[in-house]
Order: C-alpha cells, then sequence, then structure tokens
C-alpha cells in the first residue's frame, strides 16, 4: 500500500481505497464482492460473475484486484485467528490437565476415591495393570512377539506379571486416572 491509494468519492473510477473493508470497490462491479463473500457460490458462479463485469478491461481489472486483496486479508486474519485459539486450546487444556493431575494426587493421599457431587461424581479408578520395560535385552525370548519379530508381547508380559510371574527386564505399573461422570 502505498500513496497512490484514493479514497472512494463520487467519482466512478476504481480506486482501491482502504475502508472498512481493506479495499473498496467500483459500485456496479459490487456483485463480484457479493459472489465472493458468499460461502455457498461456487467456482463457476465466480467466474461468470467476474465474466460479466461491465466496463473496460482497467475497471474489471482493478475490481477483481481490489476483491482478490479484502479475500486475502480475510484469509491472513482467519489463519491467524486460528493459530491463536489453537494456543488457547492447548494453554486451557495444560490448565485442566494439571488440575486433574493435581485432584487425583490428592483424593489417593487423602483415600478417597470417589466424591459424590450433585451435578457429578469425581472418581479415582484404577487403570489395567501395564508391563513396564526396564531393559529389553533382559526379558526371555518366549515374549517375543511371534507376529512381528523383533517386537515385545506387552499383553503376554503384562499378563504374565499379573499373574506373579518373574519376568526379567519388565515391571508391572499400576496406574490411576481421574475420571468426572455426569
Amino acid at each position: 500500500m502505498t500513496g497512490s491509494l484514493k479514497v472512494v468519492s463520487t467519482n466512478p473510477t476504481p480506486t482501491c481505497a482502504p475502508m472498512a473493508r481493506l479495499y473498496g470497490i467500483y459500485h456496479p462491479h459490487r456483485a463480484l464482492e457479493k459472489v465472493a463473500d458468499d460461502p455457498d457460490s461456487t467456482p463457476e458462479a465466480l467466474m461468470e460473475t467476474m465474466e460479466g463485469l461491465g466496463g473496460d478491461f482497467e475497471q474489471v481489472a482493478k475490481s477483481i484486484a481490489c476483491v482478490i486483496k479484502n479475500i486475502e486479508g480475510e484469509a491472513k486474519d482467519a489463519a491467524k485467528a486460528a493459530k491463536d485459539m489453537a494456543a488457547r486450546a492447548k494453554r486451557v487444556q495444560a490448565r485442566a490437565d494439571a488440575m486433574r493431575a493435581y485432584l487425583l494426587e490428592k483424593m489417593i493421599e487423602h483415600h478417597l476415591y470417589r466424591i459424590a457431587c450433585p451435578n457429578f461424581v469425581v472418581s479415582a479408578v484404577d487403570n489395567p495393570a501395564e508391563a513396564e520395560i526396564i531393559d529389553a535385552k533382559l526379558i526371555p525370548a518366549k515374549f517375543m512377539d511371534e507376529s512381528r519379530p523383533g517386537y515385545l508381547d506387552l499383553t503376554r508380559i503384562a499378563t504374565a506379571l499379573r499373574d506373579c510371574e518373574h519376568v526379567p527386564g519388565a515391571l508391572i505399573r499400576y496406574t490411576h486416572r481421574l475420571v468426572i461422570r455426569q
């Protein structure tokens, strides 16, 4: 944008002047702006509208360029808003996750595994026991996944550990999760 941009006046010449929209458009060509703004318009309708613009080509070109700049500005603003909302969602979810972890820890610490409220129930629930691999090199060959050579069968290891079988290189891990139900 340079000093060559003019303010839209009663002059019928298109000027691409800054307005409420980024650029103003020659009045007889406002139909193009409406079709370009309509989310339901098809590419064919847009092409037909551009083909149907009256006036000399220079006026048509200026009007189309103004609409392009307006749309690009709107797209840039929408992309920035989406990025800002995604960042906010990430921050808010991290805060909720931290609060969830704190509440779970304190419920377990106080041996409260269920708290009923008028609108919901908060529960500290046991997760299924998981196998935690400490040193994969120590795990016996019988715990290898037969369908995927070189991979451990974690389900078989977890089952063996739950059945109190000693599995070198693996431990059983018990965890909890916080559930809030309506």
